[in-house]
């Protein structure tokens, strides 16, 4: 909560790993109980997503109640444990790294934040190109491509994906795909309630990426870009995660598959929390 309401450098992104028993029901219900007393309400649905092996939240978007301020907006990703309730993410000895890239992550925290200041930094490593009324043609006209109506498709299937990655490569500054992206968006009646800037890890590092939450249905879904200067954009040429895809084999999409969250809802027994237990826990914090 003090990384989510820091003021001197804000965060836009968070990711909290936990080992968890609670069953999603209950879990979201402790962590919209958990936002209420701390005078920082969900703007937005919880949603359940789910990677190899592991279990996360999206579409959680928590604004300060006072003034309305955007506050990070994040995912709670947990390990099914079931020797505990809820706790902290630990890499214990018997974790097959292998299992999900989660685990990796975990060998350097359970914590991150990404905020202005990184990003600035992030940005500052690529050579963006000035856009002009031809470069403006060439984006407008991915907006009407197979290839940006197949993301919009995908995000609309939930029977296949909760959560869908569309990869494209660009030689802009990822604020104006942002905008271009709304205008089509808009062309479609599909509203955008914001958009915010962030990373994600690859195998060869951080990959960029906008994160557009929308309304009507609401849902979480991203753009992600590599920065290539000789094109304006296009559609990725090379995996960026690869790990789940379009059963079609189209690597240009990476995706949250349905399934991957069913199999962590099965990998053992949830525990159900009655009212009286969600306010006692509510009650100590």
């Amino acid at each position: 909560m003090r990384m989510l309401t820091q003021t001197d450098d804000p965060m836009l992104h968070i990711h909290i790993y936990a080992e968890n028993r609670v069953h999603p029901d209950s879990l979201s219900r402790l962590i919209e109980g958990y936002h209420k007393l701390k005078g920082v309400g969900l703007d937005r649905g919880i949603q359940f997503s789910g990677l190899p092996d592991v279990g996360l939240t999206i579409n959680t978007q928590p604004v300060e109640t006072k003034t309305g301020r955007y506050l990070a907006n994040y995912e709670f990703f947990w390990f099914y444990n079931p020797k505990v309730l809820l706790a902290p993410a630990e890499l214990r000895p018997d974790i097959d790294l292998s299992k999900s890239p989660m685990y990796k992550e975990l060998q350097t925290g359970n914590l991150y934040g990404w905020g202005k200041k990184f990003m600035d930094d992030y940005y500052k490593q690529f050579d963006f190109k000035c856009v002009g009324p031809n470069e403006e043609v060439e984006i407008r006209k991915y907006f009407k491509s197979d290839h940006f109506r197949k993301w919009v498709r995908l995000m609309s299937d939930r029977s296949l994906a909760d959560h869908v990655h569309c990869n494209v490569e660009i030689n802009f500054d990822p604020w104006i795909l942002k905008l271009y992206a709304e205008e089509a968006f808009r062309g479609l009646g599909i509203k955008v309630e914001w958009v915010i800037p962030n990373v994600f890890r690859v195998p060869s590092g951080y990959r960029g990426k906008l994160i557009f939450l929308f309304a009507y249905p609401e849902g979480q879904h991203d753009i992600a870009w590599d920065f290539n200067p000789d094109v304006i954009i296009r559609p990725a040429t090379k995996p960026f995660v690869g790990a789940r895809i379009p059963p079609d084999g189209d690597f240009t999409f990476d995706l949250n598959l349905r399934a991957d969250r069913d199999a962590v809802l099965k990998a053992g027994e949830y525990v159900k929390l009655t009212d009286d237990e969600i306010n006692e826990i509510l009650a100590r914090v």
